[in-house]
């Protein structure tokens, strides 16, 4: 019996579907495959809570209740018995300890894959007080227009939950550092795999060590990237010599120095490291009363270029300032006796976190994601570590190079590789500090007014490839600022698909990077006209680029109207359309 497709919301044949709604047909698909995995997980849950959960405290036999539960799953799925038995216990984290999340996985705001990196992240919420309040903020981050790649998902929750329980958290990350090791594994056809754990930081110093070395070989190597690196670890590691493997002999021009003396590549590392003041000069405070009266603590932001052995950070104070908190405000309503008499008070969730809402409390390594707070000060006292603040006067910042306003200045530069953190183009989780910040709209130079100017709402980070392929015209997108101060991205293909950019970004983290400002852009410096046609030469009405950057301006106004318009009819239609579909 063919299965009803079109209860999932699916066409039964995709030949009468067009090329611009195969996109659509793709997305409906992927709900669909989000609502079967929720049943699943919810199957497991229940297996879990009837066959386990009853004899746990009890069950001392070696082939306990959970062994025996995951087993007959094990074998009706062909699965590995240790790898059920993980997801018996994943399944009902889930839905006992993070129901709110769970119903975004039915609704099709995310997907299992994404579903396996939450339960991942937060494995320290399950049985702690503080699980409703993770939960209610996850599952709110989640619903939030826009799309999750798995790195952003991953700093969600971890900026979650590392500001409700610093102490669980501490205690986590000295664990692994602890347990940090090398090890090998064989491969096939006689090859076999070496790996090695270690600080992040660190990594990122041995992995330029080795790129220093590979990269040394002339032009005419005939190895690729990868294999070239796996030969300068091991000359590395062995102290043999690195050599290029060409065939011009003598005209080899390559400069390939003794696996000793690449240290000097540590100098060229340099590893951005953002934070603010509270995070970086003071250790969480108790979860008191007293804390949460203490006095306000000015927000400012710090921007650390880690590099080893010169790391350098830079801070960015800010006007306002904020309150430490210890816990949840309690509600300022008094309860009446007769609603105390017919039923018991039911404790509200508490947190173990100190800082207010507009602390973050951790940090954010440009390239690894979000660190704790312990973790940003141990960073800060690395040999070499340089603490530099992004706007220590906390005036309005020049927006552009005095010289050429179409150039971003120092400040923006850095202000907006901290609020973007990674390529703003959907599933891209390229580093910001790795890509190029681009005009969304295009620059007018004759008439910057018009068009481009280079300001906060103007400029977005992407990688080059994603750079370029806008450039080819692959795709148009569109950035505004919405009522909260956060900037939007939204993209439009070449199929007419509409896609919202990320749902998560470096102001989600520093809520008080939306206090820095910067000036008005100035007018451009005078230019010398273009040398006058001849008579006999034909004119345009206005340049061939002017014309370009006019119709994507005209392109852009049509796709903003019909957002919104759409916008408003989806709200209208919203309670016709459940969930999922």
């Amino acid at each position: 019996m063919e299965p009803d497709l079109s209860v999932l919301g699916l066409p039964e044949s995709l030949d009468e579907v067009d090329a611009a709604g195969l996109g659509e047909v793709v997305v409906r698909a992927r709900r669909a495959g989000a609502l079967m995995e929720w049943h699943r997980l919810r199957a497991m849950a229940e297996v879990f809570e009837r066959l386990v959960a009853p004899y746990a405290e009890e069950d001392r036999r070696v082939y306990d209740a959970h062994t025996r539960a995951a087993n007959e799953i094990a074998m009706m799925l062909g699965r590995s018995q240790a790898g059920v038995e993980t997801e018996l216990m994943d399944a009902a984290h889930l839905f006992a300890g993070l129901p709110q999340v769970a119903h975004c996985l039915h609704d099709g705001v995310i997907t299992g894959g994404h579903i396996r990196t939450i339960i991942a992240r937060t494995a320290l919420v399950g049985g702690q007080e503080y699980a409703p309040l993770v939960d209610g903020e996850l599952a709110e981050a989640l619903r939030r227009q826009g799309s999750w790649s798995l790195q952003r998902l991953r700093d969600v929750c971890d900026r979650i939950v590392f500001r409700h329980d610093p102490a669980a958290v501490r205690e986590r990350r000295k664990a692994s550092e602890e347990s940090r090791r090398v090890w090998a594994e064989n491969a096939t056809d006689g090859m076999a795999v070496l790996h090695a754990s270690m600080t992040a930081e660190n990594v990122r110093i041995a992995a330029a060590r080795v790129d220093a070395l590979a990269n040394s070989v002339c032009d005419a190597d005939p190895r690729r990237d990868g294999a070239r690196r796996s030969d300068a670890v091991f000359a590395l590691l062995s102290g043999d010599v690195f050599e290029c493997q060409c065939d011009r002999g003598d005209d080899c021009d390559a400069t390939i120095p003794a696996p000793a003396m690449v240290q000097a590549a540590e100098a060229q590392v340099i590893i951005h490291v953002i934070t603010e003041a509270a995070t970086l000069h003071d250790p969480e405070p108790e979860a008191t009363e007293a804390a949460a009266e203490a006095d306000d603590a000015e927000p400012a932001l710090f921007d650390a270029n880690g590099a080893q052995p010169s790391t350098e950070t830079r801070e960015c104070h800010n006007t306002e300032s904020a309150d430490s908190v210890a816990a949840e405000p309690e509600s300022a309503a008094e309860s009446s006796p007769s609603d105390e008499e017919s039923a018991p008070t039911k404790p509200e969730p508490t947190t173990k976190r100190a800082y207010s809402p507009r602390h973050s409390g951790v940090g954010f390594m440009a390239g690894y994601g979000v660190i704790s707070g312990d973790y940003v000060r141990e960073l800060a006292k690395r040999a070499g570590a340089v603490i530099r603040p992004i706007n220590p006067n906390g005036t309005p910042l020049r927006p552009h190079l005095p010289s050429d306003p179409y150039r971003p200045s120092t400040a923006m530069n850095l202000f907006i590789r901290i609020r973007d953190g990674y390529c703003t183009v959907p599933g891209c989780d390229k580093p910001a500090f790795a890509g190029d910040l681009d005009h969304v709209h295009e620059y007018d130079h004759d008439n910057p007014a018009a068009g481009g100017q280079t300001t906060a709402a103007g400029l977005a980070t992407k990688c080059r490839m994603h750079h370029q392929m806008k450039t080819d015209g692959v795709f148009l997108d569109d950035q505004y600022i919405d009522e909260n101060g956060k900037a939007r991205q939204v993209f439009y293909t070449q199929n007419g698909a509409t896609i919202h950019g990320y749902a998560e970004s470096g102001d989600d983290l520093f809520p008080t990077l939306r206090d820095i400002t910067f000036t008005d852009p100035e007018p451009p410096p005078k230019h010398p006209p273009p040398q006058p046609n001849t008579p006999e030469s034909p004119t345009r009405r206005r340049p061939r680029l002017a014309d370009t950057h006019a119709r994507r301006r005209q392109e852009r106004e049509r796709n903003r109207q019909h957002r919104e318009h759409a916008g408003k009819e989806q709200q209208t239609s919203a309670a016709d359309d459940p969930p999922p579909f």
